[in-house]
């Protein structure tokens, strides 16, 4: 089956739990619905599904989770652009930022905000102590990059002092150890951009405003010479814990800059599209293609290592698709192989075990290690040559 394709990833998402879940709900109405099966046999049996269920989520909990946070980022992706059309006026945008928090009086520092606005409120969840909202207004005739900079430095310094300055009414005895999620973002309103400027944007503005998930600072670029608002759009996923501070500030210009939602539909300016980074997918990949590599490689690697640690004995080492393994008593350690010539290998530097659990190898058994993948090799009649793995060499 080719459906649902990896370009619909929010139908992805929700495929694996509705195929997992849906087979034991049809079999437990089917229970009730026939009048010869007595009650107590229906309700023992409803009990025995329920604990076949938990197994089988238990069973493949990792390879849910993952598929989970992987459709999440790739929905994510796709729902991001790198700029958005805008048609509202500047006073109009002005109006909106001032609904949000009370006013404050900007620092010294140049240039000033036209509108330095801050608010926080309790957290209703125990990851966050209060969640802190800011915004920063700037109106310029002309933007170029030495501009940018010297306002998205004074923004970042208003947002340091404003911090903490106000704390929650309310708060739960386990939230005071917890961190305050900061959420800001400058908004700056140009009558025009520099050309230079203008064609690196995104690039701009989507770089430097870190992690994004306790605290986070997002330049909102408004062009209206060319009637587009350039930030960073695209969300962290929210997949059951914290509700990531730049996923919160995505939500507040969407609210106070343009009134409501982002006009995604009306942007046909998408940003390079993240399906490459699982499994080497693209958007015609079917979610059936997606849950057998991810089963293939979370949990049938798995069975694969159990297989070769069958099969091998202690000290014996093996070579098979590019890597080396070598098992000492029950651990098993995997390592990348290269030829570069007739006469030499070269091996990855043993650093940790990668069966049954991922730990540090001590120095005796690196040295064991080594001399067996040493042996081994010059036995088939190369010299072996140790080197710290290099990613470039796996792409």
């Amino acid at each position: 089956m080719k459906f649902p394709k990896l370009k619909n990833a929010g139908l992805c998402r929700l495929t694996p739990y509705v195929v997992v879940i849906t087979p034991f709900i049809l079999v437990g109405v089917l229970l009730w619905s026939f009048d010869f099966i007595p009650p107590a046999v229906a309700g023992f049996g409803c009990i025995g599904l329920v604990a076949l269920l938990l197994l089988v989520i238990f069973k493949n909990f990792i390879v849910l989770m993952a598929m989970d946070f992987a459709f999440s980022d790739i929905y994510s992706n796709q729902r991001a652009r790198k700029s958005f059309p805008i048609n509202t006026s500047k006073e109009a945008i002005k109006r909106r930022l001032s609904l949000l928090g009370r006013e404050y009086q900007p620092t010294k520092l140049e240039p000033k905000p036209e509108m330095l606005r801050y608010k926080c409120s309790i957290s209703m969840t125990v990851y966050y102590k209060c969640i802190e909202r800011m915004v920063a207004v700037y109106s310029v005739s002309y933007l170029d990059r030495e501009e940018y900079n010297r306002i998205m430095r004074v923004a970042k310094a208003n947002f340091r002092v404003l911090s903490g300055s106000k704390k929650p009414l309310l708060t739960d005895p386990s939230q005071k150890n917890a961190p305050i999620c900061k959420c800001g973002f400058a908004v700056i309103i140009a009558d025009s951009v520099d050309i230079g400027l203008s064609e690196e944007l995104y690039k701009l503005v989507s770089s430097g405003n870190g992690e994004g998930e306790d605290s986070c600072v997002l330049p909102c670029v408004i062009d209206l010479y060319h009637r587009k608002c350039v930030f960073d759009s695209e969300k962290i996923p929210y997949c059951g814990f914290s509700y990531a501070a730049k996923s919160r500030v995505i939500n507040m210009i969407a609210r106070y800059v343009f009134g409501g939602r982002l006009p995604i539909k009306k942007s046909k300016d998408y940003i390079e599209p993240i399906y490459q980074d699982f499994y080497e997918s693209n958007e015609n990949t079917s979610v059936w293609e997606f849950w057998s590599k991810a089963y293939k490689d979370l949990i049938g690697s798995e069975k694969e290592y159990k297989k070769l640690s069958a099969s091998l004995t202690h000290g014996q080492v093996k070579e098979k698709d590019d890597f080396t393994y070598c098992k000492v008593n029950k651990r098993i350690v995997m390592l990348y192989t290269e030829y570069k010539d007739n006469s030499t290998v070269t091996v990855e530097e043993p650093d940790l075990w990668d069966y049954p659990k991922v730990n540090k190898i001590s120095k005796n058994h690196l040295e064991f290690i080594k001399s067996q993948i040493t042996e081994y090799y010059i036995d088939l009649g190369y010299k072996v040559k140790f080197e710290p793995l290099n990613i470039e060499d796996l792409e």
